[in-house]
């Protein structure tokens, strides 16, 4: 158990992991050598942090297309259970998904979470069983 500890303590010597805005880090870090993991707050739920992100996912997704480094980025895909317009929700989340990240040089994979809920992560490079946005 205590050389897994130590392996991954050598692994992530140099990680960063900062709570912090997203798109003042990426602008502030961002070079070829950076891998930015962004997750982001799903939509319906922006109430429930403490750093104000309504409307901003634009904002990161335009940040994000134009980066030098590469990011996965995480985000729901179905409308949280609390979410009082969960019919219609969840296909508005999807298809603004799909139009915010969109692009030649994007990739992505839905996975199911046991709570049913889907989880898509994009990236700006190739993955195993990834697609490709078109």
């Amino acid at each position: 158990m205590l050389s897994i500890i130590f392996q991954l303590s050598e692994r992530l010597k140099y990680v960063h992991i900062l709570n912090k805005d997203a798109i003042k880090i990426i602008k502030e870090f961002d070079n070829p050598n950076i891998l930015f993991v962004c997750d982001s707050p799903y939509p319906c739920t922006e109430s429930y942090y403490l750093h104000d992100f309504s409307g901003r996912h634009h904002e990161l997704a335009a940040t994000l297309k134009n980066i030098k480094g590469k990011f996965i980025y995480c985000c729901r895909v179905t409308c949280p259970k609390s979410c009082q317009k969960k019919s219609t929700c969840s296909i508005k989340m999807a298809g603004r998904i799909k139009k915010l990240y969109r692009s030649n040089r994007n990739y992505y994979i839905d996975v199911l979470l046991n709570n049913g809920q889907k989880e898509r992560i994009i990236t700006n490079f190739k993955f195993d069983n990834s697609k490709q946005y078109k």
